[in-house]
């Protein structure tokens, strides 16, 4: 473990960018990108530490940790859905294959939590009750467990350059992807963050919620894009079970509120189902 003193010693190191003599850099909040021959690009995770749009410091290793612990989880999901990982030649940095990404973030929330606009807490907080075309009962409390994950899925900046919030229906009839490419996005996206759950669960965690994003490959297959995965530093929400304090006795609770009496178990929680919802 690296002492706090040893990382303030190390600051004016930070890896706060790159200038590398590679083609055609781009720049995002966090990671840059430069182009590589065949079909490659050349993604580096810097240790810009970014929040609500707004670049807030440099940590120095941050982007080691980020860049690396992204290459675990899609080590681990592989089998689920292919990634565009060809190598890591850096600790900061990783080869991959180009992909054409989708214009829909995909977030799976296991939880009703969160404060920011898009947030199912906060909108529930407001008096809503229909939130990205779920039904949610009267009576729930922050940070209670929802009877099964959901997707709730957001566009990629919008006209805004903001997230804007959509149904799982709306993805379709906006024509932001084919209800093919959707279907297999929400049927990976589900079972990835199951995967998850089931790894934070073995190391006393809980994973909460998370974003996925997903492209299309150069070979028409959808696949894993971007190196945003559960557990991920840059996009996940998780917590120490053993600190969760009320996490059984609110579950329990908003898992009953949304059963549907005398339904049998497997159909309990059929209006959460993505498939099932139609937007409002």
């Amino acid at each position: 473990m690296i002492s706090k003193n040893d990382l303030l010693k190390l600051l004016s190191h930070a890896l706060n960018e790159t200038n590398l003599p590679l083609p055609n850099k781009q720049t995002g909040k966090v990671r840059e990108w430069y182009d590589l021959p065949d079909g490659k690009r050349l993604i580096v995770t810097t240790d810009r530490l970014s929040a609500f749009d707004k670049i807030l410091a440099s940590v120095p290793y941050k982007g080691q940790v980020l860049n690396q612990l992204s290459a675990w989880w899609f080590e681990q999901t592989k089998d689920i859905i292919p990634n565009h990982i060809v190598s890591l030649p850096d600790p900061n940095a990783a080869v991959v294959k180009v992909a054409e990404p989708f214009l829909v973030e995909v977030i799976v929330r296991g939880y009703i939590t969160g404060v920011t606009s898009t947030a199912l807490w906060y909108r529930y907080s407001l008096g809503e009750r229909n939130i990205y075309g779920y039904d949610f009962p009267e009576g729930l409390r922050k940070n209670s467990a929802l009877p099964e994950p959901i997707i709730t899925p957001t566009t990629k900046g919008g006209m805004t350059g903001h997230d804007e919030r959509l149904t799982c229906a709306e993805v379709v009839e906006k024509g932001l992807l084919d209800k093919k490419a959707w279907d297999e996005i929400q049927a990976a996206a589900l079972a990835i963050f199951k995967r998850g759950q089931e790894v934070a669960r073995k190391v006393g965690m809980i994973l909460v919620d998370t974003k996925y994003e997903f492209g299309r490959a150069a070979d028409g297959s959808v696949g894993n894009l971007l190196a945003l995965q559960s557990a991920s530093a840059l996009c996940a929400r998780a917590l120490l079970a053993s600190s969760f304090n009320a996490s059984s006795k609110y579950g329990i609770a908003c898992a009953q509120s949304f059963a549907i009496p005398n339904a049998k178990p497997k159909l309990a929680y059929a209006s959460l189902s993505p498939s099932s919802v139609s937007a409002r």
